[in-house]
């Protein structure tokens, strides 16, 4: 059995090309996944690609920042009007480029977020 510890979930930028090297060197999957030390399978589609390097990955939206925590925190204690905003009128008022879900997970002290949960 061999041991898969070594093995990398995603092949860097660096062993794709090596991979792509190796390959028109003449080298099979098998030789090139010993020697990058990947598996068949990476090796296989770090070849198969037209591109060597990848697409940006998608990841989580972005999360406020501290400071932004505070301005938002300001803005809704600032009025009452403010505090019954929902988190969609919120995300558009503060023009902070983010999701809804960003400003839901943002810390928000319990007193302004029992408020918020009523509107949204």
């Amino acid at each position: 059995m061999e041991d898969t510890s070594i093995f990398r979930f995603q092949l860097s930028r660096d062993d794709r090309l090596s991979c792509r090297v190796l390959r028109a060197a003449g080298l099979g999957y098998a030789e090139i996944a010993a020697q990058v030390q990947c598996t068949y399978k990476q090796a296989w589609y770090a070849c198969d690609r037209e591109r060597a390097t990848l697409k940006k990955r998608v990841g989580r939206p972005p999360v406020l920042s501290g400071a932004q925590v505070d301005e938002l925190v300001d803005f809704v204690c600032f009025s009452m009007r403010n505090r019954r905003m929902g988190y969609a009128q919120l995300v558009q008022a503060m023009d902070f480029d983010v999701s809804i879900h960003a400003v839901r997970g943002a810390r928000i002290p319990i007193c302004l977020y029992r408020d918020l949960l009523t509107i949204s």
